[in-house]
This record gives structure tokens, C-alpha cells and sequence, in this order.
């Protein structure tokens, strides 16, 4: 039976004890689309809401809505937010090894992203490689990394518009 995952949201406010912190929640972000992208059944995956509810609305009581956006209600982009047009995952998958998964969204059919790498405390940021997406914006790779290294990606949209994706810390497969 096909699933359609419809309502995937960040919270603006996350609870303490189970949420999700602003500062992870785009390398979860990230992770939750390559979980659904591995599983066949999987036919869509969507963001729920681009910018939260009114947190305050009239007649109703505080966050009686959504903090599901992308954005907050006043607009400000929440940190998930360049991660939802290109996420990123780079797994740990043997020693030394990674494992690097994206999308460029929205690409239209095959493009080229950058993978820039930044190792240890540095904030010096490096190419690593260039890659081809498929026809729909995805991309996969893997690659010998050092076990401290960041990484983001970088994609050009046809109208020339360079985007950046959050910083993707490598993380260990289960």
C-alpha cells in the first residue's frame, strides 16, 4: 500500500523534554526525507506548512494553530528552513567512510551541486566534489572522510540563484 507523508513540520517551539531543538532540526529534517526516499512505499513526502499559524489569533487561545512552517508567523526563517531546499545526509558507514544523500529542490530535471567540506573547528569551507543529480534532484555518493568533518551543499537554479544548504554534521549509521 503507497504512503504520502503530508505533514512533516519544525516546531518554533519545541518542547523541552521530547521536541526537537532549533539547532538539529534540519540535520532530522534531512534524515526523515532519506528514511522516506529509501522506502519503496514512500510516494511523497511534503512540508506541511511554509509559515506558522498566528500564534495569537483572534477568539482563540496561544497556538491554538500550527508551528509546523517553515518560517515563524512573523516571517523569519526558522534554521530547517535552507535545509528543506536542500537537504543534506552524510552517514558513517565504515571507518573512514561516508556516505553523502541530497536533493536540490525544486530542480528541474538533472543539475550539478557542489559538496563543500569544512574539517574540525574550521570555518575555512572547501569543494570536495561536484555531483550529478538524477532527473529529479537527487544525488549519493560516498567518499573517504576524516570523522570530525562538516559538510553543506551548493546548488545554482536555473535562473542563476546560488543557494547553501546548513551545516550537515556526519553522523554514525545505525
Amino acid at each position: 500500500m503507497p504512503m504520502y507523508l503530508t505533514e512533516f513540520g519544525i516546531q518554533s517551539f519545541p518542547d523541552r523534554i521530547s521536541g526537537v531543538p532549533l539547532s538539529t532540526q534540519a540535520d532530522y529534517r534531512s534524515l526523515s526525507e532519506f528514511i522516506a526516499y529509501g522506502n519503496k512505499r514512500v510516494k511523497a513526502f511534503s512540508q506541511y506548512l511554509m509559515r506558522d499559524s498566528d500564534p495569537n489569533p483572534p477568539g482563540g487561545s496561544k497556538f491554538s494553530g500550527f508551528e509546523s512552517g517553515l518560517r515563524t508567523f512573523g516571517g523569519t526563517k526558522k534554521p530547517a528552513y535552507d535545509g528543506f531546499r536542500l537537504p543534506l545526509v552524510a552517514d558513517r558507514y565504515a571507518a573512514g567512510k561516508v556516505r553523502l544523500w541530497g536533493l536540490a529542490r525544486p530542480a528541474d530535471g538533472r543539475t550539478k551541486v557542489r559538496i563543500l567540506y569544512a574539517n574540525g573547528g574550521s570555518s575555512r569551507w572547501r569543494t570536495l566534489t561536484t555531483l550529478s543529480t538524477d532527473a529529479r534532484g537527487y544525488f549519493s555518493s560516498r567518499r573517504s572522510a576524516p570523522k570530525d568533518r562538516r559538510y553543506r551543499v551548493e546548488w545554482t537554479a536555473a535562473d542563476g540563484t546560488t543557494h547553501r544548504g546548513p551545516v550537515t554534521k556526519t553522523r554514525s549509521a545505525p
